[in-house]
């Protein structure tokens, strides 16, 4: 029954945000929020790894907000730092995008970044080969295409760090949030093509 579930929510989450499909898949997430600690952010990495795969980015993010606001991975970010460390490439990448665009609305409502800003990747220790981090490539490249401007850190090449007052001005760029607002590559006919992210200001940091 519960497979069943699984490849329901994830095959319409595939074809599109539509709300009775997604009011099913919170059922499902209530589910997996009460297994073990390893489970779940395994569940998520590989939910959202798979619809970040085919196109369906703003599901992902979708997703990512959930499991954040079930408190899936510990301390996943704070206004100055973003900790990816246990995510999936696919769940971090969607992550970064919530990320930036929330700390681009704190910046549109006057108020200063901290000095410094921080994104925690991990340097590979775990990889095949150390030091030759899979998320930390995949993070870096997203950044790079973003033209976001957050660099390695010189002493941990697992960190990516910029200034706040540079990243807040990259943020008031007009061309910065057509970077961020992320699409599905496929739409249910019966939304419109619209899917409502939650507002990222009511989440629980």
């Amino acid at each position: 029954m519960f497979d069943n579930q699984v490849y329901g929510v994830a095959h319409g989450l595939l074809m599109g945000y539509r709300e009775a499909m997604w009011v099913q898949a919170l059922s499902l997430f209530d589910e997996v929020r009460h297994m073990d600690p390893e489970t779940a952010p395994a569940f998520y990495n590989a939910l959202t790894d798979m619809l970040w795969h085919f196109g369906q980015r703003r599901g992902a993010q979708l997703v990512v907000l959930e499991g954040k606001r079930c408190r899936v991975w510990d301390s996943v970010w704070s206004d100055s730092c973003l900790d990816l460390h246990l995510m999936s490439s696919g769940a971090a990448r969607a992550m970064v995008h919530a990320w930036l665009l929330n700390i681009r609305s704190i910046v549109y409502e006057g108020r200063e970044l901290p000095k410094l800003l921080r994104i925690l990747t991990g340097w590979g220790k775990h990889s095949k080969v150390v030091g030759d981090g899979a998320l930390r490539r995949a993070i870096e490249g997203l950044l790079t295409g973003l033209g976001a401007p957050f660099q390695l850190a010189k002493c941990n090449i697992g960190r990516f760090v910029s200034t706040g007052s540079v990243v807040a001005a990259w943020l008031r760029e007009s061309s910065t949030l057509k970077v961020l607002v992320l699409e599905d590559d496929r739409s249910h006919p019966a939304s419109g093509g619209i899917l409502k992210i939650p507002d990222l200001q009511t989440l629980a940091l």
